[in-house]
Order: C-alpha cells, then structure tokens, then sequence
C-alpha cells in the first residue's frame, strides 16, 4: 500500500492534481459493494466532490470485469476522470477493449490465486500443520509461539476442560458450571457458548479432528472438511467421558424448547417467572420429569423450586378471564397502535428537521 500511494502522488504531482483523499482498504478486490472506502469514493463523486480517480493498476479498482464495467460506466456518467498509473486507460474502442482484457485477467489471476491458497491450506491441514484462528483451541499452546510449529497441552487451561466434563458427567447444568466457572477461572469471559464449546468439540479427544468445519457449503469454491491426522491436537478428555457426554447433550437438545412436540404444555418457559425471595429470574429443569417440569433459582443461596404444572394452571385462568374483557384487549391494541404511530410522526418530524 506504501508503493501504490507514493506512485499515485508522484502521478498526481508529475500531471498536476490536487490530491484530495488517499484511501487505504484491506478487503477483497473481487467485492464493491461491501467495500467501506470505495463507497466513500462513489459517494464523493456523485456529490461533485470529485473530478478524478487515481489508482495504481486496474485490478486495485477491482478483480472483476463485470464490477469493473459498473464502476466506469458510473464514473463516465458523473464526469469523472479514471486516472491508472501503470495502464493507459482512454476511451477509444480499442482503449474500452484493452480495459476488458485487463480485468478479465484479473479476475484470472484471482482465481488462480483462491485455488492456489485454498490446495495449500488443505495439504498443510492434511499434514497436520492447521491454525484454526489467532490463538489455539482452548487447553491448547504453541509448542512454539513464533514458529507455530506443533502444539502441546497447557495444563491449567486443560484443567478446566478436564472439570467441565467431570462435573457434566455428574449431572451438573450449563447454568451451573458457568457460575463455577467463572470463580475457578476468571482469566477469561466464560459464557453458555464457550462451555458447550467444550463439551461437544471433539479435537480434545485426539480423534476424529477436523478442520474447515465452518466451511460454507454456498461459497463461490466450496470443499469437504478435512480430516487431521491423530496427535494433531493431543488428548485432554478420554474418548469414553466426551461420549458420555455427547449422549447427555443430545438428551438436551431433544428436551429443548424448540424441539418441544406439544408446544401447548409448555408455554411458560421463557424466564418470565421470577423467584418471590431474590426476584431473579428462574428456569427449568426438565430432565428429572418430562412431563412435569421444575422451576428452580439460579441463585445457590436458597434452594427455591416450584411445579411448574401449578404455574401453568394459574396462569391459563388469568388468560381465560381476560379472554372475556373484550373491551380492555381493544382498548390495549389502540393504545399500542397510537403509540407506534406517535413514534412514526416524531420520527418523520425528526428526518425533516435534518434535511
């Protein structure tokens, strides 16, 4: 980026422009809509901001000749003046041709480029050398930070993992083992997401690691994840616990409230009810009985339950009294009407005062 802004002020000195703004942009060239400074550019240029656009070389513009065509084709409407360092840019035919060939062979080049780094990220993942983001797998170091060479077991981060399968195992919740983690290991930000992390990755084990799991199966070059070779990750959760575990999960996911299949006898499980002695919000333990489950307090200081069959009848014969006041349910539905629509007129009001 240094070498393209010293060149283009060199050409903007040599033919006498006043350079405006220099605009520096980390993003793939193949894209123009999701590009931040290019849309400063357009914006700029159709506000008459603007006379001229100086970039290095075609392909800084963009990788693709059809977005290419839209950006010139937009610029020649406003009057703007495309200036590029290293290609003559005119507008004769064969000046429209010459352009249509440069960006077709940026676009080559591009995807020479994608298919070169997507067969070098495989076959180094294939060969167990595979970086899955900035830091290791939680439990996980480098053996050496600078090389990234291999890596090897961090015994306290592995700890942990080793704790929230243990006490899992046990019968101990998510909400649970997110207080108690948090206390033994205030080094990070635990939350729900991270623990299941945990529980349900199986890299941990040493077997049956994957990488690219993430991979979209819509991108424009799509591929099957790769299977890493045993020893890649070392193992920090014996293979008989983790699927221990995993039965436990899939219990879970199948008593889950999105999985419910009589949605009629459970309406009432979305932390509205809140405990008479805290007032903090209680949840459910559906697991110790499937058809009658446990509200309970998520604080440990007191040990509050209730059956939620109780709460459900109370709670429908609120509802069918209310049925009957058919006038307080209108009246209910104006006020919120009329409440939308004052938001409706300030915002508008709002909108003009800024024009």
């Amino acid at each position: 980026m240094d070498e393209q802004e010293s060149v283009g002020r060199a050409y903007c000195q040599e033919h006498g422009l006043v350079v405006g703004l220099v605009h520096r942009e980390v993003w793939s060239g193949y894209q123009y809509r999701e590009r931040e400074k290019l849309g400063i550019i357009r914006e700029r240029y159709r506000e008459g901001k603007i006379q001229g656009v100086v970039i290095r070389t075609l392909d800084r513009l963009s990788r693709s000749q059809v977005h290419n065509a839209i950006l010139m084709e937009e610029m020649e409407h406003h009057k703007i003046t495309l200036h590029c360092v290293k290609e003559a840019i005119d507008d004769t035919p064969m000046g429209r041709f010459t352009r249509m060939i440069l960006s077709f062979v940026a676009e080559m080049e591009r995807e020479k480029i994608m298919d070169r780094t997507l067969t070098g990220r495989i076959s180094m993942a294939k060969q167990g050398a595979f970086k899955e983001g900035p830091k290791p797998l939680h439990g996980y170091k480098w053996h050496d930070e600078q090389k990234k060479d291999y890596r090897v077991i961090d015994e306290a981060e592995a700890d942990v993992c080793r704790w929230v399968h243990e006490e899992f195992d046990k019968g101990k919740g998510p909400h649970a083992l997110l207080r108690e983690i948090t206390a033994k290991d205030p080094s990070r930000k635990w939350t729900r997401g991270a623990i299941h992390q945990i529980l349900a990755d199986p890299r941990r084990t040493s077997r049956a690691a994957r990488a690219f799991t993430r991979h979209q199966k819509d991108a424009k070059k799509p591929f099957e994840a790769v299977e890493l070779p045993e020893g890649t990750y070392p193992e920090i959760i014996a293979p008989e616990l983790f699927e221990r575990n995993q039965t436990w999960l899939s219990i879970n996911r199948a008593e889950a409230a999105c999985q419910c299949k009589e949605p009629e006898r459970f309406l009432l499980r979305a932390g509205y009810i809140r405990c008479d002695i805290c007032s903090c919000g209680m949840h459910v333990n559906a697991a110790k009985s499937r058809h009658a489950p446990i509200y309970f307090c998520k604080e440990d200081r007191h040990s509050n339950t209730t059956n939620s069959a109780k709460i459900d009848s109370l709670v429908w014969g609120y509802m069918v009294k209310l049925a009957d006041e058919i006038g307080l349910i209108e009246e209910a539905i104006r006020l919120a009407t009329n409440n939308t629509a004052s938001l409706r007129e300030i915002t508008a009001i709002e909108n003009s005062r800024k024009r």
